[in-house]
Formats: C-alpha cells, structure tokens, sequence
C-alpha cells in the first residue's frame, strides 16, 4: 500500500512528470492514502478516478494513470436538415 504525507520527515521525494493524456480522468495505479494539508484522501487501485486538477492527482500524479476509454460518443440524431446515414 502506498503511504505519502508530503510534510513528513526524511519522506522520499519523487521528480513526478503528470503523465500525458488527451482526457483529464485518470485511474489509480495503486492503493493507499495520502495527507495533503491535514485532509486523508484514500485512494484505491483501479476504482479511483480523478481529474486532472484534483489536488489528489496534483500532490501524487505518480500513482495515476489516463483512463482508457473503450467506446467514444457518436452522434445519435443528425444536424437540422441532414438526413441520417449520409
């Protein structure tokens, strides 16, 4: 389980790049919790989401990764005028 408390002594401090993601959600890579400014935040391997400015994913962008999307939205009715299938 990873533990992190930013403010700990002798805490080992990670040079965390955010990942690159063309969507602003990302999942939870392991389990564990965190303090940021006196608040838990629990966090559980591949059920956590966040958005990217979430101050979860902000303190440890490490422990998170872009979610994959398995299907996109496709447009259900057609514009104004336009019949579908065209």
């Amino acid at each position: 389980m990873a533990l992190t408390k930013k403010d700990a002594p002798g805490a080992p401090q990670r040079a965390a790049k955010p990942k690159e993601s063309p969507t602003d959600i990302f999942v939870a890579i392991e389990s564990g919790v965190t303090n940021i400014d006196g608040v838990d935040y629990p966090f559980n391997k591949g059920l956590t989401r966040v958005h990217r400015g979430h101050p979860l994913y902000r303190a440890c962008p490490e422990f998170f990764e872009p979610i994959t999307v398995h299907y996109g939205v496709e447009a259900t009715t057609a514009i104004p005028g336009e019949q579908r299938g065209e």
